[in-house]
């Protein structure tokens, strides 16, 4: 046998064994997804606080949302875009 056959079917005797706790992991993460959906649908105040905060955080830490944020949508293509004071972004 090669060796590159012998490292698969290692590979694939790993994962047979680690096979359990893959689908014990894989389950608890489908649970715990599904759970945080229904509470946000049905309007449960910790789990909708907590998506506006982490929203809150993304939109903030984006620098392609920043320039939206401050009212600036577009641009033509090969200009830079101005916000609504006139000034240009991104400031130099």
């Amino acid at each position: 046998m090669s060796r590159f056959r012998t490292e698969t079917a290692k590979g694939l005797a790993a994962l047979q064994r680690a096979r359990s706790s893959i689908i014990a992991i894989a389950l608890t993460h489908a649970v715990t997804v599904i759970a945080g959906i229904v509470m946000v649908h049905t309007g449960n105040r910790f789990a909708l606080s907590y998506r506006d905060r982490l929203v809150a955080q993304a939109y903030a830490s984006d620098p392609v949302s920043r320039p939206f944020g401050k009212g600036i949508t577009s641009a033509p293509r090969g200009s830079r875009p101005r916000e609504p004071n006139g000034h240009v972004w991104p400031p130099a």
